[in-house]
């Protein structure tokens, strides 16, 4: 007997049910267990938000590290020591930083042989760099004294010779901060600023009524020539036959303010050293970076101390005027 077909509609139905029990069979394998058995989900971290650039103007005034807002004890804070550490050559503080090596070049039988010393100078402050002068408040025109006398008596820490002011006529003379002398002068004169800067004028140019506001010279010597300008050699130096001599010479140079060296090349003494002309002494300050040198009182004057000694061998037991000195402030490295 034959079986009567199933109605359309039930085979449908049954259509359906089979395709629904795949479905589930697949969602149940391949996304609900996965799912379950899967570890929780961690926040995942977005970069931060972009931040503008800062302008130059911006930049230039909130950066710790911009020159122009650092105090020196910042800026050469690398030199500086938390206490005073001394030894063979070298001073460290809070607020100086000095270091003194010899030098020597050529030969005595060539009769170029040269002895020189480099006093490296890093200031916190500029009151740190003062001078001395023979005979104290008494001081006057022949007023002189034992160098290393006058070098025990400042309580520095090195010394140089200055520009023999007690025999000198004419020019600008400051020390410390007071006005000594300002007449016409026939040489260079150099003025070191309040603010660091070692400004050299040639003859007749240094105006002090002129001077801008904030321009307070604190030392003003008058010998030279100038040495150095803009880092290259001065025109200057060939304008006296005198000044191709080698003789000892003393000078004085400038990197930045705050950053200074001292230079005595010793002379007149035959295997030891036979002196340097003016041009070979400003080509030592260009050789080692300075940016302005200024020559100051030489011959049997010249004179280099440091930690308590003698450094160079002077050429005659002159006695000396002024001196140049670095020492220790009350507001040193602060």
């Amino acid at each position: 007997m034959r079986r009567k077909p199933a109605p359309w509609w039930a085979l449908l139905l049954a259509d359906t049910a089979l395709l629904a029990v795949v479905l589930g069979g697949y969602m149940l394998t391949q996304q609900i267990l996965p799912a379950l058995s899967a570890p929780p989900p961690t926040a995942v971290a977005s970069p931060p938000p972009a931040q503008e650039e800062a302008g130059p103007e911006e930049e230039q005034a909130d950066s710790p590290e911009d020159p122009a807002v650092l105090t020196w004890a910042q800026r050469f804070a690398q030199h500086f020591s938390p206490t005073v550490e001394t030894g063979d050559g070298y001073y460290r503080s809070p607020g100086l930083s000095i270091t003194v090596t010899a030098h020597t070049q050529g030969s005595a039988e060539e009769g170029d042989l040269l002895t020189w010393y480099v006093a490296d100078i890093y200031l916190a402050d500029i009151g740190s760099f003062q001078t001395v002068l023979a005979g104290g408040e008494d001081h006057g025109r022949g007023s002189t004294a034992d160098p290393m006398e006058l070098y025990a008596a400042s309580g520095g820490i090195l010394a140089i010779s200055g520009d023999f002011e007690s025999y000198g006529s004419g020019g600008t003379v400051i020390r410390n901060g007071l006005l000594y002398r300002n007449e016409t002068a026939y040489t260079d004169v150099c003025v070191l600023f309040r603010d660091g800067r070692l400004v050299c004028y040639p003859p007749g140019a240094l105006d002090l009524d002129g001077l801008e506001a904030g321009e307070e010279p604190l030392h003003a010597w008058t010998f030279g020539p100038t040495l150095v300008e803009n880092g290259a050699l001065s025109e200057r130096l060939y304008q006296r036959e005198s000044w191709r001599a080698k003789e000892p010479r003393a000078a004085l140079g400038y990197f930045e303010p705050g950053h200074y060296c001292f230079v005595v090349a010793d002379g007149r003494q035959y295997g030891y050293s036979n002196g340097a002309s003016l041009e070979t002494l400003a080509q030592i300050f260009v050789e080692l970076g300075c940016e302005t040198a200024y020559n100051l009182d030489g011959g049997g004057s010249a004179f280099m101390a440091f930690n308590g000694e003698r450094v160079n061998r002077q050429s005659s037991n002159r006695r000396l005027g002024d001196l140049l000195v670095i020492g220790e402030t009350e507001e040193a490295g602060t």
